[in-house]
């Protein structure tokens, strides 16, 4: 991947939701992509490897994962509640689910819907429903 086409993966202002159902512990962080995102396999692939850098070294029961495109609301300097983003769908690039620490759903998303499993490196058409 050249420099031009290179993108980043920032934490959304250090958004995260921790919860427990039945004494399990739960997780759910938020990131944008800053750059330039295409929807390529090389690409999904490179989500891949940036966001293991962040998944947390306590192992939780669910880890999930929504990661954003940049707008002008969704970027360095977001300042909404974690509610803002329940239905954000539009501007949502991935969605990542760890059960155990182990990846179940790794979702590719475009206007909202899904169109690649990165797991079963497979094409896939289905609306996301968060």
């Amino acid at each position: 991947m050249d420099s031009q086409r290179k993108f980043e993966l920032k934490p959304l202002n250090s958004i995260t939701y921790e919860f427990s159902v039945d004494g399990n512990n739960n997780r759910i962080d938020y990131f944008f992509i800053d750059g330039n995102f295409l929807y390529e396999k090389e690409y999904y692939h490179e989500i891949e490897k940036k966001i293991r850098n962040y998944y947390p070294s306590e192992k939780k029961h669910l880890y999930s994962i929504y990661i954003y495109n940049k707008t002008d609301e969704i970027n360095d300097s977001f300042n909404k509640e974690r509610k803002w983003l329940d239905g954000e769908n539009k501007n949502l690039i991935s969605y990542i689910r760890l059960t155990e620490g182990v990846p179940d759903i790794f979702y590719i998303l475009k206007d909202g819907n899904v169109v690649y499993d990165n797991i079963k490196n497979k094409e896939i058409n289905f609306e996301f429903d968060q």
